[in-house]
């Protein structure tokens, strides 16, 4: 077994200069401000596993070495991805042993790497992914789920052991239509010798014919191992019922997400309609407060009624006030 990650080194990768990241075995969280690195350290792991991008786009611009990660595993294996204008290549460490260098071509990726990282595309996820299994569509889901619990595994097992075993079944019929002709053979032999000589004929086809039986018993114990396992996957009927049932619930979720979001996009517009009329409203105040305010001035200045230029006794003047100031 591989193991997990031990640790993360980033050398002049992107904004670190030489940054160390022990992981702990359960659940390791990096925090910090925008822009200090943080999404880097998913890069670099992502870097190393699929050798993308190509070229010099993850070296730091004040890098007066190569680029290098480091990911160190528990099982002991220490991995590095060392790039620079003129070094491209991995190492793989062990112990005190001679490292082993690999050197890049294109996008290939060392086998003995990717075996000792064993990870997968849904292993390493970026901030800017979407939600894992939520994102995809529905067959590819239960692609996913089907390899998470091994269900296509049983099954394989036992489509090839009824074709080994149909080929074997095969030429054992082969062989007893050999030995028939033998016998005929042998039933019209004169002589001794050549008696003999058939006799030997007939024992070195019963050897095949063992030898073919005992082949067919080990395919039948196989096969009846492989239905054992596929009776075994059987017994998860209920984890793949509530894999559909998740299934199904995520695709509600995903339609309840579009419904908020449309009706997310309709408030947001109400909400602008909404904010000029209010500031309509308060340029209207405004004027009305200044009329009303003119309107005062000049029945104090004159004692004229503003509309019909006639003078006000007191009670008119309180009458028209209170109309204005209603």
């Amino acid at each position: 077994m591989p193991g997990y990650i031990d640790y993360i080194r980033l050398i002049f990768f992107q904004s670190h200069r030489d940054t160390t990241i022990s992981l702990h075995p359960g659940v390791t969280a990096i925090t910090g401000e925008s822009d200090v690195g943080k999404s880097s350290v998913v890069r670099a792991i992502k870097w190393v596993m699929t050798n993308r991008p190509k070229g010099l786009g993850y070296c730091s611009d004040f890098a007066d070495g190569p680029t290098e990660v480091h990911i160190a595993l528990t099982a002991g294996p220490l991995i590095k991805r060392i790039r620079s204008k003129d070094i491209n290549r991995y190492e793989i460490h062990i112990g005190d042993d001679k490292p082993k260098v690999f050197d890049t071509v294109k996008f290939d990726v060392p086998k003995p790497v990717l075996a000792l990282l064993n990870l997968a595309d849904y292993n390493v996820r970026g901030q800017h992914d979407g939600p894992y299994l939520v994102a995809d569509r529905r067959p590819a889901v239960a692609r996913t789920l089907n390899n998470l619990v091994g269900a296509g595994a049983a099954d394989e097992a036992v489509r090839l052991s009824n074709i080994e075993i149909q080929t074997v079944g095969q030429a054992v019929a082969q062989l007893g239509i050999k030995v028939e002709r033998k016998d005929l053979a042998i039933a019209g032999f004169q002589g001794a010798g050549d008696l003999v000589e058939g006799v030997e004929l007939v024992k070195g086809l019963v050897d095949e014919y063992h030898r073919l039986g005992s082949r067919t018993i080990a395919l039948s114990r196989g096969l009846e191992r492989a239905l054992e396992l596929q009776e075994v996957l059987s017994l998860d009927a209920d984890l793949i019922q509530g894999a559909r049932a998740l299934l199904d619930r995520l695709d509600e979720m995903i339609k309840e997400h579009e419904a908020l979001r449309r009706w997310g996009s309709k408030l947001s517009v109400l909400a602008i309609q909404g904010q000029q009329a209010s500031d309509y409203l308060e340029v209207a105040e405004s004027k009305l407060a200044w009329a009303k305010g003119e309107a005062t001035k000049i029945i104090d200045a004159t004692g004229d009624c503003p509309i019909c230029d006639n003078k006000l006794g007191d009670t008119g003047r309180e009458r028209l006030m209170g109309w204005i100031f209603k």
